[in-house]
């Protein structure tokens, strides 16, 4: 689409004036150029007014300035994700669409902040710090659509909560001394075909356990799962894809970041631009 071409008149306009950028637009739109715009810069007066009706003719746009403003630059076809969207649809949507910002609305289409690439990558620099790096906060539901694979027993899938999660790769003996330091009812095992550690995390009462690598589980732990009301799911990934995998299930307004503020459609360009560089995410929306 081509730019809008404004012809306009000094401010301040009197009949010369209106009446020639009229003519001026009429003569350049049938010479084929139609994204030719009249313009006024200011209120007309009433000769001019009075000539305008008596032709019959709308007096032209105004424009108090010609100083570029927001509307004139921002996105409109914004690619947005509800609040309980995952971190790994938000990082598959990012690569997808080749966007670093996305905005995070509610069930109103209200927005409820941003979340950048620095804001998933922030949340994962916990690995870092011991005392947290096993913190996630998630659902079951979240967990299943993030593996995949398959969810076998599930009670309050959808309730998300806030807890950790612990890989059973040790022996059974040091596997049950490190569960007496946790809380069970927040707590996550994540381990492979050790039909002993699995037996020790139900007996636990666990919030979930989660066989890795496609192994299916024998119908023995299936109904203890059942019994003691232990989320049942099988991965088919390897316990590092799985943790990750895991943690990448958060929903995203738990790092979506809402303190810069927003920017108005009529806002001076060169004031936003400011507004923009000194912000968080260097976006803002509108």
């Amino acid at each position: 689409m081509d730019k809008i071409i404004y012809v306009i008149g000094h401010k301040n306009p009197d009949t010369d004036s209106v009446c020639a950028a009229i003519s001026y637009a009429r003569f350049k739109k049938a010479k084929g150029e139609n994204n030719i715009v009249a313009a006024k810069a200011g209120n007309i007066n009433p000769q001019t007014e009075f000539a305008l009706n008596f032709l019959g003719v709308q007096p032209p746009l105004s424009l108090v300035d010609v100083v570029p403003r927001v509307f004139q630059a921002m996105v409109k076809n914004v690619v947005s994700r509800h609040k309980e969207t995952s971190l790994k649809e938000i990082l598959q949507l990012m690569e997808e669409e080749n966007i670093r910002l996305i905005p995070v609305v509610d069930e109103h289409e209200s927005y409820c902040g941003m979340v950048s690439l620095f804001d998933v990558a922030h949340e994962f620099r916990k690995e870092a710090n011991p005392e947290n790096c096993r913190e996630i906060f998630t659902s079951i539901k979240h967990i299943h659509e993030s593996l995949g694979g398959e969810l076998l027993c599930a009670y309050n899938e959808v309730q998300a909560f806030q807890g950790e999660y612990l890989v059973g790769a040790m022996r059974e003996e040091s596997f049950k001394n490190v569960l007496t330091t946790v809380d069970p009812q927040k707590c996550i095992i994540i381990t492979g075909d050790r039909l002993n550690i699995q037996k020790a995390a139900i007996l636990q009462k666990v919030k979930a356990l989660i066989v890795t690598g496609g192994f299916s589980v024998s119908e023995e732990i299936l109904d203890m799962a059942r019994q003691h009301r232990v989320n049942l799911l099988i991965s088919p990934y390897d316990t590092s894809t799985t943790v990750g995998l895991i943690r990448l299930s958060t929903p995203v307004y738990r790092v979506a970041q809402n303190h810069d503020g927003h920017l108005h459609v009529d806002e001076y360009l060169d004031e936003a631009r400011l507004k923009i560089l000194n912000s968080y995410n260097r976006g803002m929306v509108v």
